[in-house]
This record gives structure tokens, sequence and C-alpha cells, in this order.
């Protein structure tokens, strides 16, 4: 899994840490490049470790970046990308409320995680402030992408990763 940003590796490494099956390995990455770039860079990856992983994410931010491009290039890749928008802290956020209004920049996401978590800095992210609202976040971001449109704002696909980690994790 190659990731855009610290914020979302540390997310995934302590959820990872939470489900504790070691049988789940996930081989995380940061690289903040554009999507497109990220996705090429996650398959170079995949290829370089042959078949010891099954799938390939790439977790990233609207920002001000071209997401069709990356998204074009996952699909031929065979990469599934994750888009948040505006940025992974809706998806903190998701964990304590719904939120269904527009968000201009992320440093409004993250004062109102803060409401929720005021000791919250994205540089030191502790899953344990957001293990116990996991089930609430996958269903709000799964209602905000009910419409299927191209990444609206807000939407967040991490609710697929965490539910696809969480299915791995069961049937194993």
């Amino acid at each position: 899994m190659v990731s855009s940003g610290h914020t979302e590796d540390a997310y995934l490494r302590g959820f990872a840490r939470f489900l504790g099956n070691r049988s789940i390995d996930l081989n995380l990455k940061v690289c903040p490049e554009a999507p497109a770039r990220i996705v090429e860079y996650a398959q170079r990856l995949a290829d370089h470790l042959d078949d010891d992983f099954d799938e390939t994410w790439c977790v990233v931010d609207v920002d001000n970046y071209d997401i069709r491009t990356g998204a074009r290039r996952a699909s031929e890749l065979k990469v599934e990308l994750v888009v948040s928008n505006p940025c992974f802290e809706l998806w903190l956020l998701l964990h304590f409320e719904a939120c269904t209004c527009h968000l201009a920049k992320c440093k409004d996401v993250e004062r109102m995680v803060r409401k929720h978590v005021p000791t919250y800095q994205k540089a030191k992210l502790l899953f344990a402030d957001f293990e116990n609202g996991l089930a609430d976040a996958c269903e709000r971001a799964r209602y905000l992408e009910r419409d299927g449109g191209a990444y609206p704002n807000p939407s967040t696909g991490v609710w697929r990763l965490a539910e696809r980690i969480m299915e791995r994790k069961a049937s194993r």
C-alpha cells in the first residue's frame, strides 16, 4: 500500500496493529507525489515484490492533483486507488460525526477533528483515538459515495480499504 502522506501511514499501521493478525502484512510506503506517479510507484514495488502480496492499493488526497489521470493509471495497472476529497482527515472526522457539507480546505477538516481529539496532530496520529468509530466511519463514508460520482467533496474511499483489510483478516 502506498500513501501520499504520513498521516495515512500512521493510521493504517495503527489499524494493522489493532487487528493483531500477523498473516496480513501491510507493506506501507509514503510517496508524496501526484496520484498517477504514486500508482506507477506502487506498481513497480508490487512487481519487485513478485507474488509476496495479493493486492496493491494507493491512498491519496485530492489536493490540487489531477485525480482522473491517477484513476486511469490505476485502472490500467490493476491498482486500487483510494481517494479522499479534500483530504484524509475527512476519514478521521467520519469516526465521530457525519459530514456532508463542502470542505474547502484541509485545515478546516483538521479543526473539526480537533473538536473530538483535542490533541490531534498530523505527524503524531494515534489510531487509538479513532478505533471506536471505525464502523461508523465506514458507514458514513459509504453514504458519501452513494451517488457514484467521481470523488465528490466531501468523500473518501478509505472505507473500501478498511473493509477489505478486515475481510482478509476474517478469512485467514
